[in-house]
């Protein structure tokens, strides 16, 4: 029987790779064993093949080849230990781990439709929305993002008349 796991060569891990390559490592130096990027590349893996808590993990990377785990970026053939996985999720920073797959996945995925207007005359749209990353309401008359500082904020007059 042939086997349906993919070749090392066909793994989209580079890119991965260098997303995880901007986390600081929690870890203290007698602590690494396997390389950080090595255990995300192998989280990534196992979760996207439904393998979702730490035990499953680690079960799934002891139960696959030498080439797809040095593919992941382990260099031995030992593959990390449940609790091995369970302190590195229990001390990695969230927000960087968040800010790498979100570099990593937003690069590779298409602009949302909508996004870039151009209208028939070949002109691009002068204006686009400002994106909001705190919590935002938007402005009744003019459809504007405004910052909701828990107060209401008054719209410049000048932009609605002029």
């Amino acid at each position: 029987m042939q086997s349906t796991i993919p070749s090392a060569d066909v793994l989209p891990v580079p890119a991965l790779a260098a997303a995880f390559a901007t986390i600081p490592d929690p870890r203290g130096a007698r602590g690494k064993r396997f390389s950080l990027v090595a255990m995300l590349n192998l989280a990534v893996a196992a979760i996207l093949a439904n393998h979702l808590s730490e035990l499953a993990i680690a079960e799934w990377s002891a139960a696959h080849s030498p080439p797809i785990l040095h593919a992941l970026g382990f260099v031995r053939r030992v593959t990390p230990h449940q609790t091995t996985v369970q302190r590195l999720f229990r001390a990695l920073d969230p927000v960087s781990l968040a800010h790498a797959l979100t570099t990593c996945f937003d690069a590779a995925a298409p602009a949302p439709r909508g996004t870039q207007a151009v209208a028939m005359d070949g002109k691009a749209k002068a204006r686009t929305a400002p994106v909001c990353p705190a919590p935002c309401r938007t402005d009744p008359r003019t459809h504007a993002l405004l910052p909701d500082h828990g107060k209401r904020a008054r719209p410049n007059r000048d932009r609605l008349h002029g």
